[in-house]
Parts: structure tokens; sequence; C-alpha cells
């Protein structure tokens, strides 16, 4: 949305913590923030220019930052992908629970071709599903978190 105006003023409110041992209590402080929204470029990328860092011992300080936003969505095959991973990473740990050499081998062929191994974070977890095998049904639960 592209306002008439594009000089708009946002007051933010900001709880400030205080450090152990002085004030118990908590402010509450307004941080003002300036910003100028430029409307989005054939390329859908939004810009915004301005701010303010909310320091109380510099109010005039101003941000010369210049943002940029691009949206993006996940494609239809990686979500397909994804989906796939999600719904047999959960069918494995139910057979990790009952039957552990029938889940091993649904982890080496089945799981296994879904997982994106170029993601470490993916790669990671998928290892460490192995462990599942080795776990009692009570400690199941605690391996996806």
């Amino acid at each position: 949305m592209f306002l008439p105006n594009p000089l708009t003023v946002r007051v933010y409110r900001q709880l400030c913590w205080p450090l152990a041992g002085h004030n118990t209590k908590a402010s509450l402080t307004a941080v003002l923030f300036m910003t100028r929204s430029l409307p989005a470029s054939p390329f859908k990328v939004h810009y915004l220019f301005g701010g303010n860092p909310g320091k109380p011992c510099s109010p005039k300080m101003r941000l010369d930052d210049f943002w940029s936003l691009k949206l993006c969505r996940p494609s239809k095959e990686y979500l397909l992908r994804h989906c796939k991973y999600l719904i047999r990473k959960h069918r494995f740990e139910e057979k990790a629970q009952t039957d552990p050499l029938s889940a091993l081998k649904y982890l080496q062929n089945d799981l296994f071709v879904t997982v994106d191994h170029s993601d470490p974070e993916e790669t990671k977890e998928f290892q460490l599903l192995a462990s599942a095998l080795f776990k009692s049904g009570s400690d199941l639960s605690t391996l996806g978190e």
C-alpha cells in the first residue's frame, strides 16, 4: 500500500528492562521511526529509507539506512519435497517404536531420498533420526524438538 503522502511517522512502544540490582520497574519508552516507503519496482522489491535508533541521549540522531525487502515464495517442488519429508519422518518415528528393523530400512530407502542434503540443518536432523532406533517410546517425542 502506498500512501499519497509517503512520509509517515510511526511510534513504537518498546519495553526496557533494568539491569539486575537497579530499579525494579520496567519503563516504557516511545521510539520514533521516520520512514519513507517507495512503491514496489517491477521486480516486486519494496524499499524503505530512514529511521531513528531510539537512543534517549541523542533523540535527533537519524539513520540513513536504505533497506530493500523482497518476499520470496517457496517453489512448488520445494513444498512437495518438504511435505513428503515431514510425512515420512513422522512415519519413521512411528515405525521406530514398534519395528526398529523395518524403520531402519525405511530410513535408508524412503526417507533418505526426501532429504535436502545441501541444507546442513536438514541433513543434521536426518542424521539424528537414526538415534530414534535406540530410544524408548517416551524419549522419541523429544527427538523432533
